[in-house]
């Protein structure tokens, strides 16, 4: 409802009362276990219960009704009132006003008596309330998140041995989409990975996910979320989130056991350097291009286009001048302001933060007049006491500690952006936006945040400064990833959007005229359908997929909270691909062991990408693969692209198989060491390479 007076915001419960319209409903205060209660029956008044148990008490059921146009003769001719104030006259559902909060004084003592005209009618605000009811929608068949209300984390399963969780961080994979399966009597089975959340759900006890899907009832606790209950019968078999994050049987009440439900939006897959991946995902996705992460905000910027106040930023973290000598230059852009500082003077940057951050970066745009010998960029003792952190020496940067040592190259008179990520006491250095290096183990003295949680910039302890300038400083608290520092690019650019080269491909297995066996790549376009598996083709990086496809539609009359039943003909519909016929490829939602079966594989940097027979390892979950049976006597098979085959073979080898005992001639009859590009002939078999 509409709170601008700030004197009728209510959480909206569910009664649990047997005998009154199932539609019912209770008003309760936000942040407490007040709920408003008739006490005394007729003639009685309203009064604020402090027990959720109230909830199931029949006087304090709610229902939305059409009210007559006479509220107060009404409230008379029904007994619940035996006078009335005319100002109260024609009105519809009420709400507290401030001086009745106050005649309350929001005191949890049991039963606090409040008379019935200390209440304000509202009478305009019914039909908003009618509107906030109506958004109760109960979720159709689709897939969904489930964000817990207490932790702020997600629902997932781990795939490995099936036990569900509710600490996920973010819900960016897989294995933390949920589908929700809408039933004829409005209960759900509750999907995770190909598996399901299972029939029974006890105390405290883990909750593993099987191949049978137990049916959950919703409750709605709160405004805006919904428990899921394997047992009506059972208060203490919601699914909830406890400390550790493991999903346990408790009741609807916890805050942990309140899940707010919205539409999946995406997942990201990433393609590694070989440039091909396979995906096997339980829902259908469509490709929606490159993964652009998503960027923190920093704790203080600094642009010094203010040549009257050098120090200006914005943030809540501050700078103030160290030393002596700073001066305000022109940067290195038409417009754009800049310091110079001379050996002996600086900055103190103070991030303000409370607390000591194990992470951060540090971003600056900073050029050189010389850069032979060694110049402090910054420095993470407050008192100078010790060498600077990060140098140019000889135009490279870097620290000869931790194994970072100097790298890269830095040119005298040239604008640079380095940023430097320390995360854990490890650092790493970017110039421009690409990696130049990293320590290789921690080192706590030269580079974490101290207990000042200040630092100094273009400082040393022994005076190995030289003019530094530079046109802007940023600071994080965190340890901003490689995706995110290469989205910064350099001084006055930044990389343009990546264009997406995706392709989707699934396979089937085909022979040339010679009787040899190969793949048939057959490209699919559009949304990808549910569980079925693909190869993925790209420029290696991360990639988005939008879960599902087509838009959802909310018929009239698909059922709300306050409804008791639903034409199935009305249910919320979203459309999906149809599955892909005549696809060889395989696909597994949980790890599965991959000996004699064929994995997407490049087992040497001369070999081919194809898929290989593998003796041994783990087909991870949400991965393709190929089972071919033992008549197809083929080691690895190879990919044709539109009828041009990278490789094709009837008995190819691995790299490490190809020298035992093999007989292998070129079609002139001349015996090879080992197998050419081309036809070859081993063991007497023709065999293309």
């Amino acid at each position: 409802m509409d709170d601008s007076e700030g004197n009728h915001l209510w959480k909206i419960v569910a009664s649990t009362n047997t005998t009154v319209p199932a539609n019912s409903f209770c008003l309760g205060v936000p942040g407490t276990d007040l709920y408003i209660n008739q006490y005394g029956g007729a003639g009685g008044s309203l009064k604020f219960w402090n027990t959720t148990s109230n909830i199931g008490d029949a006087g304090s059921a709610f229902t939305i009704f059409d009210v007559p146009s006479n509220f107060a003769s009404y409230l008379v001719d029904e007994g619940i009132a035996a006078e009335y104030d005319a100002a109260y006259a024609a009105t519809g559902y009420f709400a507290l006003t401030d001086a009745a909060k106050a005649t309350l004084g929001w005191d949890p003592a049991y039963k606090t008596d409040c008379p019935f005209n200390t209440y304000k009618s509202l009478k305009e605000n019914l039909a908003a309330a009618k509107a906030d009811l109506s958004n109760f929608v109960l979720p159709e068949t689709g897939f969904y998140t489930l964000k817990n209300k207490n932790y702020g984390t997600y629902l997932g399963i781990d795939p490995s041995d099936a036990n569900m969780y509710g600490n996920y961080a973010a819900a960016n994979l897989p294995k933390h989409i949920v589908k929700l399966t809408k039933n004829a009597d409005n209960t759900y089975t509750i999907g995770l990975m190909g598996k399901f959340a299972p029939t029974t759900v006890a105390q405290s006890a883990q909750v593993t996910a099987t191949a049978e899907a137990g049916t959950y009832t919703v409750v709605i606790p709160a405004f805006g979320y919904a428990a899921f209950q394997a047992d009506t019968e059972n208060n203490m078999s919601v699914l909830h989130c406890a400390g550790g994050g493991s999903i346990v049987g408790w009741e609807t009440a916890a805050t942990a056991s309140q899940w707010q439900v919205a539409d999946a939006e995406s997942i990201q897959l990433a393609i590694g350097e070989t440039g091909y991946a396979t995906a096997y995902l339980p829902f259908p996705a469509t490709p929606a291009g490159v993964y652009t992460p998503e960027f923190p905000k920093a704790l203080g910027t600094w642009t010094f286009d203010d040549s009257s106040d050098l120090t200006a930023g914005t943030g809540t973290a501050t700078l103030e001048m160290w030393g002596t000598g700073v001066t305000a230059i022109d940067g290195p852009n038409a417009g754009n302001g800049a310091v110079s500082a001379p050996k002996g003077g600086g900055f103190t940057l103070d991030t303000h933060l409370s607390e000591v951050s194990s992470a951060y970066t540090l971003l600056m745009d900073v050029s050189f007049p010389d850069v032979s010998g060694y110049n402090s960029l910054y420095q993470n003792d407050i008192n100078n006491g010790k060498d600077g952190s990060i140098f140019i020496n000889g135009g490279k940067i870097g620290l000869a500690y931790a194994g970072l040592n100097y790298n890269g190259s830095i040119s005298a008179n040239t604008w640079y952006r380095i940023a430097i990520v320390v995360d854990n006491g490890y650092c790493t250095i970017y110039v421009d936006g690409e990696k130049v290096g990293a320590s290789t183990s921690k080192d706590i003295n030269a580079w974490a945040m101290r207990d000042t949680k200040k630092f100094l910039l273009f400082v040393d302890n022994d005076g190995e400064e030289k003019v530094t300038n530079t046109s802007e400083v940023r600071f994080w608290d965190v340890a901003l990833t490689a995706g995110q520092v290469e989205m910064l690019g350099g001084v006055g650019h930044v990389p343009s959007p990546k264009a997406s080269d995706l392709k989707v491909y699934t396979a089937s297995l085909e022979t040339n005229e010679r009787g040899n066996f190969f793949l048939g790549m057959n490209e699919l376009e559009g949304t990808i359908p549910e569980a079925t598996p693909v190869i993925l083709k790209a420029t290696p990086d991360t990639y988005v997929f939008n879960i599902g496809e087509g838009e959802e539609v909310v018929p009239e009359g698909a059922l709300k909270l306050n409804e008791t039943e639903v034409d199935a003909s009305n249910a919320l519909v979203k459309g999906y691909a149809a599955a892909q016929e005549e696809n060889v490829l395989k696909g597994t939602f949980a790890p599965i062991d991959a000996a004699g079966l064929y994995v997407l594989a490049k087992p040497t940097a001369e070999d081919p990408i194809g898929f290989y027979l593998a003796n041994g390892g783990t087909i991870a979950a949400g991965k393709a693969y190929l089972e071919l049976a033992p008549s197809v006597d083929v080691k690895a098979l190879y990919f044709d692209f539109g009828g041009e085959a990278t490789g094709m073979s009837e008995e190819l080898r691995m790299k490490n198989e190809e020298s035992k005992g093999e007989e292998i001639y070129n079609l002139a009859g001349q015996r090879l060491n080992k197998a050419q590009k081309g036809i070859n002939i081993v063991n007497g078999k023709k065999i293309l390479f």
